[in-house]
């Protein structure tokens, strides 16, 4: 009797691999954290005295995470170190004060808060998701982003083997207009959709530096996911990848690209209809819209694109990739 292989699974968890990468300047501490000299060198004799100079306990330093690990000990604290668990304060009230720092308190605007500016820094730096305390405290909706409600189950039910165990979360994104109706007459005709495996598309550079162009399309490639890109002469590398914006300066360059996904405008319908009849990815349609650093849709720069989100239907956006 013949055993039946067992096929693998086509399922590949999305994972991005992390590494450290240290900030370029020195960020602001969080936390001020000061003692009051003159009591703390009096507690240090009262104690050497007391124990009988036994360095052990007369050096030690009351605090897990190293903000008197340096060379003068609570004298000049390495308050980067500080997280605000405040154990030094109710340990030796008398002594340590703990505060939030100036410079902190001035990150950010009247959108960025200092605590979001704060968290996303150092998401950058480390590559890892901000854990903090046992569960959200907040406002279950609010202005803005804070009314999109979202299924983190992975990190919610830790039992499930937490963020990177067995459960997980689909992050993939079709770009294209999905039918409305089953046509049972194509069945066997591709979808006009481009999938993505996590909700990034990179956008337009800012700066025409070639490495920073480089690292995106290296970081797209990596990720499976698109960048989009004015300047199409950068030469083969990354270039399926490319999301090349179409005028009527490039339009035939773009052609012989033969790209998956362009972008132009959508005032040019003619441009459209030239597009639509040249690329074999015509009917792929998706709008796009524009939001400034406040999450502010570019058009009028008054209607959070959370808004805007849902009324696309009846607008018609500034740009829209085929």
């Amino acid at each position: 009797m013949e055993t039946e292989t067992i096929k693998p699974s086509k399922y590949e968890r999305f994972k991005i691999e992390t590494k450290p990468a240290p900030h370029v300047y020195q960020i602001p501490n969080k936390f001020d954290v000061s003692a009051r000299k003159v009591r703390l060198a009096a507690m240090l004799v009262h104690e050497a005295f007391e124990f009988k100079l036994n360095k052990e306990v007369v050096l030690s330093r009351p605090c897990i995470y190293g903000v008197f690990g340096g060379h003068f000990g609570g004298f000049k604290p390495l308050k980067q170190k500080c997280v605000g668990c405040m154990r030094c304060v109710q340990e030796y009230p008398h002594i340590m004060t703990v505060k939030q720092s100036d410079e902190y308190t001035r990150l950010g605007d009247s959108f960025w808060t200092p605590e979001a500016v704060f968290t996303i820094w150092n998401e950058a730096s480390t590559g890892k998701i901000p854990v903090k305390g046992m569960g959200y405290k907040g406002a279950f909706g609010g202005k803005g982003f804070d009314g999109i409600w979202t299924d983190m189950s992975e990190i919610v039910r830790p039992t499930r083997d937490g963020v990177y165990g067995r459960e997980y979360i689909s992050t993939c994104v079709d770009i294209g207009r999905k039918p409305t109706r089953v046509d049972f007459g194509r069945v066997d005709q591709t979808p006009s959709t481009v999938e993505v495996p996590v909700p990034i598309v990179f956008d337009e550079l800012p700066t025409g530096d070639r490495g920073v162009w480089a690292a995106v399309g290296m970081a797209s490639e990596k990720l499976g996911t698109m960048f989009v890109s004015r300047d199409q002469t950068r030469g083969d590398s990354h270039r399926e990848r490319m999301v090349p914006i179409v005028d009527e300066n490039s339009f035939y360059e773009t052609i012989e690209m033969k790209p998956t996904v362009v972008e132009y405008d959508a005032e040019r319908t003619d441009l459209f209809e030239r597009l639509a009849s040249r690329l074999p990815s015509s009917g792929r349609t998706a709008e796009r819209l524009r939001a400034n650093w406040h999450g502010k849709e570019c058009t009028d720069y008054t209607s959070m694109l959370t808004i805007m989100v849902k009324i696309t239907p009846r607008i018609r956006s500034t740009s829209r990739p085929l």
